[in-house]
């Protein structure tokens, strides 16, 4: 709900220049400051769920929750950093015009409004060389040209543009700007939070086996380009990919198991539902990307629950 109180930001980064406050030793990171209005005790669950999970993903990180409501005391909670391994910075890159919506093309011409169309197309967009943006500007028809500056395009003109972007097959987008979160990190993440007895990872998925204080079954967790998806579980491909895996082949019984599947998908154009983006649709590539991942890491476990059923020593996990 709307309280109409700032939002306070104070960041610092290695290296910087910083300005010190009272009793505050210097530092860097980001901390963020907020008034907000609801009901804590109905989305405290999906608050420390979703902290726990941004865990997960990026162990490298160190952060804490302190939150102070009306009429029910405070709440503190501290994220240690559990790996030193700290993904390189994402390179910025150029949109890619595939995966432009009709609002941000929008918001980006009225930010260029001073410029001219044949530049705005070939500055602000990947993929779009000189001789592809000429014919898009013809496609325009007779009132537009390459000289056209942005701020004299009509409503039709967006509209066309953002239609041509949608039915060219544009060169797939680089991969510069994606960090996948990698092995080691999902590895250190899971067992930092979570304390399975044994973890398999495999690029961006892994599987782990047992943990404390939860029943037998799946326990299934989504990230999209490191953002932890709570809500729309059932319908996520890796949900359904999940639940139809065979993995009595591998001697796992959900029925019998402490189950925790992770599945970090990174992307430029990730296939959520409409809007929200509360769920993956279920698209054949990301489904068999997962089924083949989740196998591997069963691959791995496999062999490690034999032991433990036999009785025998299970070596300690390293990665």
């Amino acid at each position: 709900m709307i309280t109409r109180e700032p939002v306070k930001i104070s960041t610092s980064t290695k290296g910087q220049s910083y300005t010190s406050a009272l009793d505050k030793e210097p530092w860097h990171g980001t901390e963020i400051e907020l008034v907000i209005e609801g009901n804590w005790s109905s989305y405290r669950s999906k608050i420390l769920q979703y902290m726990r999970q941004i865990a997960i993903i990026t162990p490298y990180a160190e952060f804490a929750l302190k939150y102070t409501t009306a009429t029910h005391g405070s709440v503190s909670l501290e994220f240690p950093r559990r790996s030193n391994s700290m993904p390189s910075a994402p390179l910025e890159v150029k949109y890619h015009p595939s995966s432009v919506d009709l609002i941000l093309l929008e918001q980006l011409i009225n930010q260029n409004s001073d410029k001219e169309l044949l530049q705005f197309l070939q500055d602000d967009f990947d993929k779009i060389e000189l001789k592809l943006a000429i014919e898009l500007i013809g496609e325009l028809g007779s009132t537009c040209s390459s000289k056209t500056l942005l701020k004299s395009l009509t409503e039709g003109d967006v509209i066309t543009i953002y239609y041509l972007f949608m039915e060219i097959s544009f060169p797939d987008p680089g991969g510069d700007c994606l960090r996948p979160v990698g092995e080691h990190n999902l590895y250190m993440g899971i067992k930092k939070e979570l304390q399975p007895d044994m973890v398999a990872t495999f690029t961006s998925t892994a599987v782990s086996l047992g943990g404390k204080c939860v029943k037998p079954g799946f326990y299934i967790y989504r990230f999209a380009n490191k953002i932890p998806l709570l809500f729309g579980k059932d319908f996520d491909v890796v949900t359904q990919t999940a639940i139809n895996f065979n993995w009595n082949r591998y001697k796992i019984n959900p029925a019998k198991h402490i189950i925790g599947v992770f599945a970090s998908i990174v992307g430029i154009k990730i296939p959520f539902n409409w809007m929200g983006k509360e769920y993956i649709e279920w698209v054949d590539e990301i489904k068999f990307a997962v089924k083949a991942t989740l196998r591997k890491c069963c691959i791995q476990l496999k062999p490690l629950l034999a032991k433990k059923v036999s009785g025998r020593s299970i070596p300690k996990q390293t990665l």
